[in-house]
């Protein structure tokens, strides 16, 4: 924005130079023609008459037009005959209504054109008498229209400003009086005013700023800083609040460097200093998550190689955060898993994001786990979240190996197994069940529960079982008769075990039984044994305890480790002398409603076990017999653990996570979603909490989002499987929330996490209107700049050709000083014509398409040097073989023609050494151009690459002072670097960097 401000500036001082030229010719062109017409013979004067650029016409006393020279003809058409008859001002009049000789402004219709004259006129007086008039007539269009062009840059540079909210200030240092802008007044908050004092302005900083500002200001003026740049804080008076301000100033100073006058900008960048403070409170915010997430998180390039990685790859792979930065981390995958993997940065690179991946990653002791992968690309980046799913793939394996081996042991064992609904029909009964009713599975789907049991056992079984099953409670053993399809009935021992879906609710009945006919003859006296065997079958047996009916063990079974004191010592002692109170107490109460009901009694309690820390247990207590008590003991320390960690990483989260049931309809489809899960965070966003939501559906706390088609997304989500990642607007009061919304399905419903992202969607419209501003108002000014640049280049090749003209014919009528006049006037526009070029070629560099292509600059150095170094007193030393690189050979000719040029125009010795040379480094192409000139002080190191900045006087050397600001900014625009090293009197070094990247 600054750049093309400055461009700016200067071709308004470019004009205003170009208009006192013009007028410091007219005024020697005046004096001359005065001087030396007298002395003229008539027919030189004839001959001078007609050389004049204006319209000049001698009058008599009756304005009759006596003589007029040949600009005069060819503007009004006059020929020799009208010499003497012609009134001038009735031939006026034709082109001008009401003209009299006194009007100073015309404005005339000239062969179709119109345009603009300046009239002046002069009495011609003879021996003291009044014999006529002189009429000049001198053409003043361009003028005009440049002045006319000169008010319309003015306004456009007070749009500009107004724009890019600048304001611009010049304090006279002495009287301090301060002299702004016209936007300078809304941008500071105060009322414009005739004077302001810079006093007056102190008073707008911020008071916690004020002193700083100051301390500053005296510091860079004890030092003589000619620019310097702050921000700074003001509290507005018209509305009290407080702006954050971006200065940038530049200080003059007098002989004895006393500061005579600053002068700058002022821009109000409140909003930027706004979004760089949530930019980086954000940037935090994500690196605390990053730090601190428990899964696998790291940064890629698209090549293989590891940028970042979490702290999570240490306590899951092993792997620490610091080693593995640079790393490739095709070295970590399975080798079998390797071409999969190269498959996927395939589609990375193509820019599309990979879902769900799993391949296998080693740990350091060799160890390979299955890691579950989530990545999307970013430009040259991956970003990747991982999950560690070893342990359930290994669950998965075993659950698929289980279910497998049940169904190989319910087709094969002699036992029957049958599933059936709430309503006691069949859903699937075994091989065995089918051979010993001597029914087929269809036949008994379409008969009823009653239609195969024994009538005696049917009411007793119908009425204490079904609906306690219906409930959900698991039924103790029953015996009962069973109708064969031949009519037979036979004994069978019968369990029922009710099946659950996920929301708790029970589904199926699992029955398994067998036939018990010929046991039930010895029934008696295998009664203790079989009320064992039931006792046992009722429990896993992770490790089981048996006690007698008043609380004392009698044996034990199963792993020794986790007990809370060794087997050894409790056998024949009472629970209480064993256990504390907190568990003797329950226990106790659960042994006796075992003893009484028959029932299995479930309770969980704590222990703390020597070498194993804080443990959790689930007991299972069975009556074994009318003597003893079985007790089944698992530990679930681990469930507990992981359920604890789930809830806190959900919590901890900022983002809603929710998990969802599908609510199906009579016909199967899905017309709703059950709250399951919430975290914390979406509990605040929703208003209500965890118990609320349970007994609630998804369209009845967002009813909005079927109108966003984000429910028509979840149940796409969990028919097909595929994620859903979406942004909807969820309404809060008279706000609109904007929320990234993935969801990914699990079982019969799905998980759903929405981030707010409501400041970032805020912070992108912003700068998009932003950039859509800034461009527009930069395409303005480098169109405006170059416009006036081109249409400058015309009046200085007037003015020149003039100036040539006058130093050639009339050289023996000027004074040495009118020659040096003239030779000073033809150096100045020369000076200018340079400067308006350089400008343009400033103005071009990095806003024009350039041609990229292979630069041997070892060539552009050699044409260089050849058609700017002198052949005699200089010689030209190259080091190193200069490389051939990527670019446009134009700016590179550019870069190395105005740093030998500075060499050579700048060189005091009678014999100028002069060495390029190229340094490769690691951190790009380096290159030094060196002399042994003067020098220079390095209090002017800065001072020579600012445009217009010249050490010298002009009058002492020629130079417009734009050649070493071009190749700063050629470097700079391919992401170089230049600096200068310099010792006075020894010679001068300029050294610039360009970067291996870029197409470098």
């Amino acid at each position: 924005m600054l750049l093309p401000l400055l461009d700016f500036f200067v071709l308004i001082f470019a004009g205003l130079v170009l208009a006192i030229l013009l007028t410091v010719v007219w005024r020697i062109s005046q004096a001359i023609f005065r001087n030396q017409f007298i002395a003229l013979s008539p027919i030189a004067y004839q001959q001078v008459f007609d050389e004049l650029p204006d319209a000049v016409l001698v009058l008599n006393q009756e304005a009759r037009i006596m003589n007029f020279n040949a600009a005069a003809s060819r503007m009004f058409g006059l020929r020799s005959t009208d010499r003497n008859k012609c009134w001038f001002v009735g031939l006026m009049r034709i082109y001008k209504k009401d003209y009299t000789l006194e009007d100073p402004l015309l404005e005339l219709t000239l062969h179709g054109h119109t345009c603009i004259c300046e009239q002046r006129t002069q009495a011609i007086f003879r021996h003291g008498v009044r014999r006529g008039t002189l009429v000049q007539l001198h053409e003043v269009t361009a003028s005009k229209r440049q002045a006319a062009e000169l008010l319309e840059s003015n306004r456009k540079l007070e749009e500009a400003q107004q724009i890019g909210q600048l304001g611009y200030w010049e304090l006279d240092w002495h009287t301090q009086i301060l002299t702004v802008s016209n936007y300078f007044w809304p941008l500071f908050g105060i009322q414009a005013q005739d004077k302001l004092f810079g006093g007056y302005f102190n008073q707008l900083i911020h008071p916690d700023d004020h002193e700083n500002v100051q301390r500053l200001l005296a510091e860079r003026l004890a030092r003589r800083v000619e620019r310097y740049e702050e921000d700074y804080r003001i509290i507005r008076p018209d509305t009290g609040e407080t702006r954050h301000i971006y200065a940038s100033a530049k200080v003059a100073y007098d002989a004895d460097g006393n500061p005579l006058k600053i002068c700058g900008i002022a821009q109000d960048i409140t909003e930027r200093k706004y979004a760089e403070l949530q930019l980086q409170e954000k940037t935090a915010e994500l690196e605390r998550f990053f730090t601190l997430a428990l899964d696998l998180l790291c940064i890629a390039t698209v090549e293989g190689y590891f940028v970042k990685v979490n702290a999570a790859w240490e306590s899951i792979l092993g792997h620490s955060p610091e080693t593995l930065p640079g790393q490739r981390f095709l070295d970590f995958v399975h080798p079998d898993d390797i071409p999969a993997t190269l498959d996927a940065m395939s589609v990375l690179k193509g820019g599309q994001p990979i879902l769900s991946f799993t391949n296998r990653y080693r740990c350091p002791d060799g160890e390979y786990r299955f890691i579950e992968w989530r990545s999307f690309p970013f430009g040259n980046l991956i970003y990747a979240a991982a999950r560690d799913i070893t342990e359930r793939l290994h669950m998965e394996q075993a659950l698929r190996e289980s279910e497998a081996c049940y169904r190989l042991l319910a087709e094969n064992i002699t036992d029957f197994v049958t599933l059936h609904d709430l309503e006691g029909h069949f859903v699937y009964a075994s091989p065995s069940y089918e051979q010993a009713m001597g029914y087929t599975l269809e036949e008994l789907r379409s008969l009823a529960p009653r239609d195969l049991i024994h009538p005696d056992d049917y009411a007793a079984l119908h009425k204490n079982s079904v609906p306690k099953v219906r409930t959900g409670e698991t039924l103790p053993v029953l015996e009962y008769r069973r109708r064969r399809k031949s009519g037979e009935f036979f004994w069978v021992e019968s369990r029922a075990t009710p099946i659950f879906n996920d929301t708790g609710q029970p589904v199926q009945i699992l029955n398994t039984s067998h036939d018990i006919t010929e046991r039930k003859a010895m029934e008696e006296q295998l009664r203790q044994r079989e009320a064992h065997t039931r006792a046992l079958l009722e429990a896993i047996p992770d490790f089981v305890f048996q006690f007698d009916q008043n609380g004392f063990y009698t044996d034990y079974k199963g792993s020794t480790r986790e007990h809370y004191v060794p087997p050894a010592e409790f056998i024949g002692k009472h629970i209480s002398e064993v256990m504390p109170p907190s568990i003797t107490t329950p226990a106790l109460h659960r042994f006796r409603s075992a003893m009484n009901t028959g029932q299995i009694q479930e309770f969980q309690y704590e222990l703390h076990i020597p070498g194993l820390g804080h443990q959790h247990y689930e007991a299972r207590i069975a009556r074994g017999s009318q003597q003893d008590i079985v007790v089944v003991v698992r530990n679930v320390t681990e469930r507990i653990r992981s359920k604890r960690y789930l809830q806190a990483v959900l919590d901890s989260s900022l983002s809603c996570i929710m998990a969802f049931a599908a609510i199906r309809d009579s016909a199967g489809q899905i017309e709703d979603f059950g709250w399951r899960l919430v975290n914390r965070y979406a509990e605040q966003t929703l208003g209500k909490d965890q118990a609320a939501l349970a007994s609630s559906t998804m369209l009845r706390e967002v009813p909005f989002s079927r109108q966003h088609e984000l429910f028509q997304a979840f149940v796409h989500t969990v028919e097909t499987g595929q994620p859903t990642q979406l942004l909807y607007q969820y309404p809060r009061g008279n706000t609109v929330v904007w929320f990234d919304t993935r969801a990914v399905k699990l079982e019969d419903g799905l998980v759903v996490t929405c981030h707010n992202i409501t400041e970032e969607v805020q912070v992108a419209e912003r700068q998009v209107a932003l950039i859509q501003q800034l461009e527009a108002a930069n395409q303005d000014l480098r169109s405006f700049a170059y416009i006036v640049s081109h249409d400058l280049k015309a009046p200085l090749r007037g003015v020149y050709s003039l100036a040539e003209w006058l130093q050639s014919d009339y050289a023996g009528c000027l004074e040495s000083k009118g020659q040096a006049m003239l030779s000073l006037l033809q150096g100045r526009v020369k000076r200018m014509d340079r400067l308006i070029n350089g400008i343009l070629e400033y103005s071009r560099i990095g806003r024009v398409q350039e041609q990229m292509k292979e630069v041997d600059l070892h060539l552009v150095v050699q044409q260089v040097v050849d058609s700017v170094v002198p052949a005699e007193g200089f010689s030209v030393r190259v080091v190193n073989q200069l490389p051939t690189i990527t670019g446009d050979p134009l700016r590179f000719q550019q870069l190395f023609q105005n740093l030998v040029a500075n060499a050579v125009h700048h060189m005091d010795k009678p014999h100028g050494e002069i060495t390029l040379a190229y340094l490769p480094s690691p951190q790009g192409h380096e290159f030094r151009v060196q002399d042994n000139g003067p020098g220079i002080e390095p209090q002017y190191f800065e001072r020579i690459f600012q445009i217009f900045q010249t050490l010298k006087r002009h009058d002492e050397h020629e130079s417009t002072g734009v050649g070493l600001t071009i190749v700063k900014r050629i470097v700079e625009n391919y992401g170089g670097e230049i600096w200068v090293e310099s010792t006075p009197g020894e010679g001068t070094s300029f050294i610039f960097r360009l970067p291996k990247t870029k197409g470098l």
